[in-house]
């Protein structure tokens, strides 16, 4: 099943047009990683996919399980099955964490119809998924008060299991890692497209990439995709880099 198609997609920012014609298809279990220098606009994508005010789409289409998702409003992109990762997941003092987990999560209930989970319940249910992240010691603070830069992540991956998207939208989750934790949001995401989740996976380093075996490859430059390829195209980019291959 085609989970999301973009045809066409322009997208601006003001009176500037930050992304250019985007056509872009995605299976069921299908890994897309999408790479490209700094300011590329692969940010930008992930941010119009979930539905951020910030941008305008030109013109264009994105389909989501047949449905036109730039009618839907962001929480209910999220209710549809859309999770973004973010790049800089932001600090908010004040809410906790498993009061704003428990919260996701029966809320995600209430959409499907199904029963929602006390506080000791909920607990329960995601202990294995806390201890594979590596978060028992972080879970009684507030929203990412400070946390290092790799809580930070491991804290968006465990949303991403609790959550179980349709389609995950990974923007730099691999940054600010210690070795075990890179492991433990591998061995997740793995799991999870098993589970017939996809992926859209935003990374400067091939590292988590290459491992992730993704079934395209696509560079981006000043808003455009301008190489399309399957896995072999990461050896070439840690060979030669961006600008080397793009003009070979």
């Amino acid at each position: 099943m085609v989970f999301l198609k973009l045809e066409k997609l322009s997208v601006s920012a003001g009176k500037i047009k930050i992304l250019k014609n985007l056509n872009l298809s995605l299976r069921s279990g299908e890994t897309v990683a999408l790479v490209g220098a700094n300011g590329s606009g692969k940010s930008t994508l992930a941010q119009v996919l979930m539905g951020n005010p910030n941008y305008r789409v030109v013109s264009g289409k994105v389909k989501f399980c047949n449905h036109n998702l730039l009618k839907f409003k962001p929480e209910e992109r999220s209710q549809a099955g859309i999770f973004l990762a973010w790049q800089n997941p932001p600090v908010i003092t004040g809410l906790a964490i498993m009061d704003y987990l428990r919260g996701i999560y029966n809320q995600q209930q209430k959409v499907k119809k199904l029963p929602l989970l006390t506080i000791d319940g909920f607990a329960k249910m995601i202990k294995p998924l806390v201890q594979e992240l590596g978060l028992n010691r972080v879970l009684q603070r507030d929203f990412n008060d400070g946390f290092s830069g790799g809580e930070k992540k491991r804290l968006e991956a465990l949303q991403m299991a609790i959550l179980r998207p349709k389609l995950a939208i990974i923007d730099e989750i691999d940054s600010g890692l210690d070795i075990d934790s890179f492991w433990a949001i591998k061995t997740l995401i793995n799991r999870l497209k098993r589970q017939g989740a996809a992926f859209i996976v935003i990374s400067h380093y091939t590292r988590l990439l290459r491992s992730l075996r993704p079934d395209k490859v696509l560079i981006m430059s000043q808003g455009e995709i301008v190489k399309n390829s399957d896995s072999t195209l990461l050896a070439q980019i840690d060979q030669l880099g961006f600008k080397r291959l793009l003009k070979s």
